[in-house]
C-alpha cells in the first residue's frame, strides 16, 4: 500500500506508474497524448501542466494525488510534450490551440477514458487560461446537452 509522505508541510503521494497511455486524434491533425495511473475504479482527476510548451514531463504531478483514491489522468495539451503536430512544426497554426480547443480536447478524452464527470487540477499558464477552473465551470456545462 502506498502511503502519505510530508514533505516540506505538503502532503504527498509516492509516484505511482503509468498504467495507461497513449495518443488521442482530436482533429484538424492533433493528437493528445494522455497517461493514467492510481486506482482505476476511483475518482478520475485530470491533471493540467502548466505553461506553453510545457509537458507532464516524469509525471512528478502524479504525487499530488492519493492512487488508492483517484484515478490520475495527465494530459499533454496541443502543441506540447508527446502531443502531435509540437508547436514548434514548422507552419503550425496557433489558432487551433486555443482555451475553446482545449475544453473539445478535454471532452473528447474524457469521453474515450469512459469518466462521466472528472475533477480537473491545472496550474500556471491553466490558471490563466482557464481562470483556475472558472472557464471550465461556466463554459463546459453550457456545451452539455
Amino acid at each position: 500500500m502506498v502511503g502519505p509522505v510530508l514533505v516540506l508541510s505538503r502532503l504527498v503521494f509516492e509516484k505511482t506508474e503509468i498504467r495507461a497511455s497513449g495518443l488521442l486524434p482530436v482533429g484538424h491533425g492533433h493528437q493528445v497524448y494522455w497517461e493514467e495511473s492510481g486506482n482505476p475504479g476511483g475518482i478520475p482527476a485530470v491533471y493540467l501542466h502548466g505553461r506553453p510548451g510545457g509537458t507532464l514531463g516524469t509525471g512528478s504531478y502524479r504525487s499530488k494525488f492519493d492512487p488508492s483514491r483517484f484515478r490520475i489522468i495527465g494530459l499533454d495539451q496541443r502543441g506540447c510534450g508527446r502531443s502531435l503536430p509540437h508547436v514548434t512544426a514548422p507552419g503550425y497554426d496557433l489558432s487551433q490551440n486555443t482555451t475553446a480547443h482545449l475544453i473539445g480536447d478535454l471532452e473528447r478524452l474524457r469521453d474515450h477514458l469512459a469518466a462521466e464527470r472528472w475533477l480537473v487540477n491545472g496550474v500556471s499558464w491553466v490558471e490563466s487560461r482557464m481562470g483556475a477552473g472558472t472557464v471550465v465551470r461556466i463554459t463546459v456545462p453550457a456545451w452539455q446537452p
